[in-house]
């Protein structure tokens, strides 16, 4: 068996080393129950270091393709692994890696400091019950998403409803549960590939926000402002239910082409906002809307989970999670 050796090539020495002794088996050049020369012997005959070739044999072990006999040597084993299965192929893949980091000069120390790290994590999210929101406005999203953050070991996911009907496709979600309000559960459920729980929860207008809107006098003129035209029919709907005024409110999207933020607050007494309307508006509007809110001229408007929903999500991810620890 001829061993040739590319010093100028990035795979390391004890690699080359070792392919070419595992290829020799594979072509039958070393056959079953055949013995290696020591390391001592093949490191004189190839000017390979000593340490090399023992590293080379040693990864040859861990493929399963030599066995150490003491006080004799190394050997070929006589059943050599087949290297197609799962298993053969995870530790090819993870030599490989140890190989491309040891290149890039991590010690030993620090690649078991990576691979602790990262096993961490995915244990994480393996536990973590995900959780997939479906709603039809950005607002709605954020405000459920919120929710369900705080509840311990959730893992959440956001979609906005539209792109998930418009989808030729069945929503095939990799979650353990789908969350969306009631008024589109009928929706997703028929778009939803079966099998996969949806929890409807039900959405209302905080208490708070209620006797802001009915405090309004009549002669006030009132804005809304919101991410979608969804959640501005929803606000709009519920200034009609508990305010009284002489103007319908004016409507205006964050963001939309056409639009002057401050020509349109300029026309207005108050401002109604949407839940975590920071996270939807750019710097500029946000320098707009700032006066107001200095000025207390804004209503939030809190939309929030009623505490019945809450309380059948949180038992439920209790349930799957506590299911899932013991099972593992």
């Amino acid at each position: 068996m001829e061993i040739r050796v590319d010093l100028e090539s990035k795979t390391p020495i004890y690699r080359q080393l070792g392919e070419q002794i595992r290829q020799a088996v594979v072509r039958g050049l070393l056959p079953p129950g055949s013995q290696l020369p020591t390391v001592r012997a093949l490191s004189a005959e190839t000017g390979i270091a000593m340490g090399t070739v023992k590293h080379a044999y040693d990864w040859l072990e861990r493929q399963g393709l030599l066995e150490k006999v003491q006080g004799r040597g190394s050997f070929v084993r006589r059943q050599a692994l087949d290297r197609t299965g799962k298993k053969e192929q995870a530790i090819d893949k993870i030599d490989s890696l140890l190989d491309h980091l040891e290149q890039l000069g991590f010690t030993g120390q620090e690649i078991r400091i990576f691979l602790d790290l990262k096993m961490r994590e995915r244990d994480q999210l393996w536990q973590d019950v995900r959780i997939g929101v479906v709603d039809c406005s950005p607002e709605a999203l954020s405000v459920i998403t919120g929710v369900l953050a705080t509840i311990p070991h959730v893992a959440v996911y956001p979609y906005l409803l539209d792109p998930v009907l418009e989808d030729a496709r069945p929503f095939d979600p990799d979650f353990d549960l789908l969350v969306t309000t009631a008024t589109h559960l009928i929706q997703l459920k028929q778009k939803t590939v079966p099998g996969i729980a949806i929890l409807p929860v039900v959405m209302a207008v905080a208490p708070a926000t209620v006797m802001a809107l009915a405090r309004i006098q009549p002669e006030v003129r009132v804005g809304i402002v919101c991410a979608s035209r969804r959640f501005c029919e929803v606000i709009q709907k519920t200034i009609v239910q508990y305010a009284v005024l002489e103007r319908p409110p004016q409507t205006i999207l964050l963001g939309e082409d056409g639009h002057d933020l401050a020509r349109f607050a300029a026309g207005c007494d108050l401002l109604i906002l949407p839940p975590n309307e920071l996270t939807f508006c750019t710097p500029k509007e946000q320098s707009v809307l700032g006066p107001f809110i200095r000025d207390n001229r804004t209503i939030a408007y809190q939309y929030e989970m009623e505490r019945g929903s809450l309380l059948f999500l949180e038992e439920e991810v209790r349930r799957r999670f506590e299911s899932r620890r013991e099972s593992r």
